[in-house]
């Protein structure tokens, strides 16, 4: 195999050295029309750019010349960060019910909070006093539990103290009553439900925050399922998109479907409305139209 320099190749092409730097719509069209082996060169300073040699190879067979190209990186995936919902927990039917999802190939490290007293200074009466934290798989199985997160319950994947990983996370709660749980959770589906240990009523959060940041594993849709009143105890969803580019999500507020799953009393004509950051709101829907 012979080696040709950049002065014998055709049009000048610059080196990684001369600083060339390409965007991804660049690259797609000089991959798909030359032949090259990928070889590392350095990390470009953006998620998008690539960088190419001037190098190129001729082999056997007369004017078969073939570029090596540098490396080149996508930019990291938008993905939803924190999840989280408050509202008012009551009893029965009517505790607060979080729903989440993770997806991809590897296990997801996640702590799961049932926050209530540490609320009160944030200005949100009527806290939940004392609240308790289970989680489920799938299936319905009741995969962990805990009431009080200083205290920790031993029992289905939860097999040691959990204390002081909770105190490393950097989320644990602010009041000793209050529930915390960590777990390296498999692809699925899971739940977590949140009332009272006296069975009592109150304003409660449920959160769920990604521990782990490999890419093989992300936290997928998020669901909340409460008793929606008035005033301060609406129903409040959060969440977080985390990546260098804009994440394309669906928002819903579901009420009468919930009737074909048993569920009684359900909200006659919800409305959604959207708030960034600073509390703007941005978006919002009263009634979906099908034409």
């Amino acid at each position: 195999m012979k080696k040709k320099s950049a002065s014998q190749s055709g049009p000048a092409r610059r080196s990684p050295g001369e600083g060339g730097s390409f965007k991804l719509r660049v690259l797609l069209a000089f991959v798909f029309c030359l032949a090259g082996a990928l070889i590392a060169l350095g990390d470009p300073s953006d998620g998008l750019s690539f960088w190419h040699t001037n190098e190129y190879y001729q082999y056997s067979a007369p004017q078969r010349w073939h570029t090596r190209v540098g490396k080149f990186q996508f930019g990291n995936p938008s993905t939803l960060g924190n999840i989280s919902a408050r509202a008012f927990v009551q009893t029965g039917d009517n505790v607060m019910i979080g729903g989440f999802m993770v997806q991809g190939t590897e296990p997801k490290r996640v702590i799961i909070r049932a926050i209530g007293p540490e609320l009160t200074q944030y200005g949100v009466p009527d806290v939940l006093a004392n609240p308790t934290l289970e989680l489920h798989d799938g299936t319905g199985a009741l995969i962990a539990s805990n009431n009080n997160w200083v205290s920790t319950i031993i029992g289905g994947i939860i097999t040691s103290n959990q204390i002081h990983e909770i105190q490393a996370s950097g989320y644990a709660p602010g009041d000793p009553f209050e529930s915390a749980i960590i777990a390296d959770l498999p692809a699925g589906n899971y739940t977590a439900i949140v009332r009272d240990v006296n069975n009592i009523t109150g304003v409660a959060l449920v959160e769920v925050y990604g521990l782990s940041h490999e890419t093989n594993s992300i936290l997928g849709n998020i669901s909340a399922r409460s008793f929606v009143q008035t005033g301060d105890n609406v129903m409040i969803g959060g969440f977080m998109v985390q990546g260098t580019e804009p994440k394309r999500v669906i928002i819903r507020a579901i009420g009468p479907e919930l009737t074909q799953y048993g569920v009684p009393d359900v909200l006659a004509n919800p409305t959604l409305e959207l708030h960034d950051g600073t509390g703007a709101l941005i978006a919002s829907n009263v009634t979906v139209t099908v034409q």
